[in-house]
């Protein structure tokens, strides 16, 4: 008996053969795939192996789909026994997800700024405290873990690709940010932003982004965080050193364009670096401004303009040295402020808005520090000077940042509360631990004058803490260290000066002045916390531009010089920076910081264990359940071997037995080149590109220790098929495998039959047997099914047969699968007889 060939293209195209109760294809699945062969349509009789002649014995298996041994995943290969790779098993109860940057998946109430950068922080900033006012432009510093991010790849160098964005429900706003250079790569990195409105009475917020797919230029700008539309009031007097001729102030602006106006006059535009003087000062001027300045008074007993950014609650001035004239301001909220002679109260005051600058005299007996704080929580300004003229100094708010100084003769430290502790290292590599409490005072030094003296940090601090130089040789003067997070990487000298003196935190600064060569901060590391020190003493006149005093690469130092003119030639002044031309309101709002969140990673992987199957045995169906949203996919390979460690060394691999491809259609056969492996891998690879969603793949099976269905007989073999009425659907129902060599070559085809097939008739046939039908066959439909190329079967070829059926009530499908051995007669059959449960 001969065999028609099918069509090619009838191989590739599924095809529908439809009789009163409905219609079932058959598939044919060869080694490399499966191939739909559309059933035929001829009514022919005949025989099957009694008319071949051939004795085929145990040479042929047949597996049946339908009778397997599942093993799971998690239910008998816990996600977490595997390998996760980008993916993780705690998002979604029970299933494999991808996993995502940061600590948490984003917030879906909380729009996106832009997908191209796959992580953020947000911040609330709760401005609802009664007696808020409304802001705009408003700066406010939150602290970002920059060191984990660099070290996993996902942050650039620099901070570069770090932006600031919040949504103001319409849409998204970019706000100006400025990263603190000194901080970065450390788990407390500073990061300024500039909110665009700030209402009273309600919580903005807004994100931090990072983690840019690719790279991009910085936009860290402290000019544009630290500048204004308008000018606005952001430094005092705050002297009773002011008045009749002691009323000047020279100010410099560090940018161009800059807007400023005394007292409520016309606004003077300066240009950068441009001196501004300006007469009539009184204790209770002030400066509007749209940009950063430094300012000075030209008079001893005056120093530098006072910053509202050094508004603060308690400050600790740390000298007893003749009477002490303390001068405050709160331009807020009234204030209680008191003074403290060490642990004693010895003067008080309340100071209102209007009252401008405010004098408290008290005389603080050695060795006792004093002590200046509100007690009712509204923050002031402080300019403290002797009773003599001397030792003018801006007040810094007492914290337990490290502090940065010099030793110009002697420096001083004072403490806020008992119990204090400290550390003390210096630039010449000496260090000493110090401790005490607010009546007393630690005496650093003597040391070398005019400046030359050591570069001091005081760190470890524990309590609120204040320290100054005082007297470096030349006069009664004294200079305030400031707090680590207070000092800029430029300072303008706008008045004439005999030296500058510099204190670096950051090793390998070099600072240059007025455009001169750079000059190294030599100095001592201290495990990590380096202190460094450089003086230059060449002398500078200032006319109309002033002299700028920079660090080279951008670190932050800090910054004292001598005056070289005016009634307060030989006085040790400081001026402000970037930093101190930020806005301050009172009731502060609240920051409080929310969990890293991060967008889905495009690609993970999960590997399983190994995983014993109890038997060499054939495998069955690979299937999964997953929810794959748009944009996001799954797919599977699988590794085996006859032994555990033969399955970890094998590939994984698709369903063509290469690497290259993988499974992505759940509830297909395992690739044959699995069977007779007892150990089996899983790989689940899940992809999105949506990096808001992701797949979740809820269980992953694979149908292993198949049973058999019987032999190459002349009987059908029956196997039930599920087929509910009216529901398409799709049926493996065997696998079947040779490993006769005679087989070698031979080729296979798959057809319907159901009358008996007439000897020496090379046709496939089609009849359903119905027991509510009279129609026993199929008749009047003589046409036939033209046949193409069979498919190769061989011990490495083995084949699949499934049966997609859409029926509208039970019926029976009888199948004939073939084999021409060796290419040719004879012909080795085998009938299948489905019963559709319709």
């Amino acid at each position: 008996m001969g065999t028609r060939p099918l069509p090619v293209a009838a191989r590739r195209r599924r095809r529908r053969w439809r009789a009163a109760a409905g219609a079932a294809a058959l598939v044919a699945v060869a080694a490399t795939g499966p191939s739909v062969l559309p059933a035929a349509v001829g009514d022919v009789g005949g025989d099957h192996l009694t008319t071949s002649g051939v004795q085929v014995g145990d040479s042929l298996d047949f597996y049946a789909y339908g009778d397997a041994t599942p093993v799971s995943a998690p239910a008998d290969t816990p996600w977490g026994a595997g390998t996760l790779a980008a993916t993780r098993d705690d998002l979604a109860a029970g299933a494999l997800t991808l996993d995502h940057f940061g600590t948490a998946p984003a917030d879906p109430a909380e729009p996106w700024w832009d997908d191209a950068w796959r992580s953020r922080r947000c911040f609330d900033v709760d401005h609802t405290a009664a007696g808020a006012t409304a802001e705009t432009e408003y700066q406010v510093r939150v602290v970002l873990d920059t060191q984990t991010p660099m070290a996993a790849g996902e942050l650039d160098a620099g901070a570069a690709d770090l932006r600031a964005a919040r949504y103001d429900g319409g849409g998204f706003v970019d706000l100006d940010l400025y990263v603190e250079p000194e901080g970065l790569a450390s788990l407390a990195t500073g990061v300024w932003v500039q909110l665009d409105d700030l209402p009273a009475g309600a919580t903005t917020d807004f994100c931090l982004y990072w983690n840019h797919e690719g790279p991009v230029a910085s936009v860290s700008d402290p000019a544009a965080v630290f500048s204004y539309a308008s000018p606005r009031t952001l430094y005092y007097t705050v002297s009773d050193g002011y008045g009749p001729g002691a009323d000047r102030v020279d100010v410099a602006a560090y940018l161009a364009g800059t807007d400023i106006s005394h007292d409520g006059s016309p606004a003077v535009t300066a240009g950068a670096g441009g001196v501004v003087t300006f007469t009539g000062n009184t204790p209770d001027s002030s400066y509007a401004t749209t940009g950063p300045l430094a300012g000075v008074g030209t008079d001893d007993g005056q120093d530098g303009l006072v910053p509202a950014a050094f508004a603060g609650t308690a400050f600790v001035v740390p000298t007893d040295r003749d009477g002490q004239t303390f001068s405050v301001r709160a331009p807020w909220a009234s204030a209680d402020i008191e003074v403290l002679d060490g642990s004693s109260a010895v003067a008080a005051a309340t100071v209102t808005p209007g009252d401008g600058t405010v004098t408290l005299v008290a005389d603080v007996t050695a060795p006792h520090t004093a002590v200046v704080r509100s007690t009712n929580g509204v923050p002031f300004l402080l300019t403290h000077r002797s009773d003599t003229g001397g030792d003018a100094v801006v007040g810094v708010p007492a914290g337990t940042d490290d502090l940065l100084g010099v030793q110009s003769r002697t420096a001083r430290l004072g403490y806020g509360a008992a119990g204090a502790d400290a550390d003390v290292q210096r630039s010449d590599g000496t260090e000493e631990l110090v401790s005490g409490d607010p009546d007393g005072v630690d005496v650093l030094g003597p040391s070398a004058p005019d400046g030359a003296g050591p570069a001091v940090r005081v760190t470890g601090i524990d309590t609120p803490t204040g320290a100054l130089q005082q007297d470096d040789g030349d006069g009664d003067e004294s200079t305030a260290f400031w707090p680590r997070h207070e000092l800029g990487d430029r300072y303008l000298v706008p008045v004439d000066a005999e030296h500058v003196v510099v204190a670096c935190p950051v090793a390998g600064t070099e600072i240059t002045v007025g455009g001169s060569a750079p000059v190294p901060c030599a100095g001592t590391d201290f495990g990590g916390a380096f202190i460094g020190h450089a003086r230059d003493a060449s002398g500078w006149t200032v006319g109309s531009t002033a002299v700028t005093v920079a660090s080279a690469s951008g670190e932050p130092f800090w910054l004292s010089f001598d005056r070289a003119s005016g009634t307060g030639t030989g006085d040790e002044v400081q001026v402000g920076s970037w930093r101190q031309a930020r806005t301050v309101t009172f009731p502060a709002p609240a920051v409080t910081v929310r969990p890293e969140e991060g967008r889905y990673r495009p690609v993970g992987l999960w590997d399983s264990a190994p995983i014993d199957t109890g038997v060499d045995g054939v495998f069955g169906r690979l299937r999964w359940e997953a929810d794959t949203p748009a944009g996001t996919a799954v797919a599977f390979q699988l590794a085996s071997g006859d032994s555990q460690l033969a399955s970890v060394l094998a590939p994984f691999v698709g369903p063509d037995g290469t690497s290259g491809t993988s499974y992505t259609t759940s509830d297909l056969p395992v690739g044959y080149g699995h069977d007779f492996d007892r150990w089996v891998r899983i790989r689940a690879l899940l992809t999105t590109t949506d990096p808001a969603v992701t797949p979740t793949v809820d269980s992953v099976t694979v149908d292993t220790a198949l049973g058999t269905l019987g032999s190459a007989l002349d009987v059908p073999t029956t196997v039930a098929v599920a087929s509910p009425a009216g529901v398409p659907t799709s049926t493996w129902v065997a696998r079947v495998h040779t490993v006769a060599p005679t087989f070698a070559g031979s080729t296979a085809t798959l057809r319907s039959a159901g009358a008996p097939v007439v000897p020496g008739v090379d046709a496939a046939t089609v009849a359903f047997a119905r027991p509510d039908s009279d129609q026993v066959v199929v008749a009047g439909e003589s046409v036939f099914q033209p046949t193409g190329p069979p498919l190769a079967f061989s011990a490495a070829e083995p084949h699949s047969i499934r049966v997609d059926s859409d029926v509208s009530g039970p019926a029976t499908l009888d199948v004939t699968w073939t084999v021409l051995v060796g290419g040719g007669s004879p012909v080795i059959e085998h009938r299948f007889r489905f019963a559709l449960s319709g």
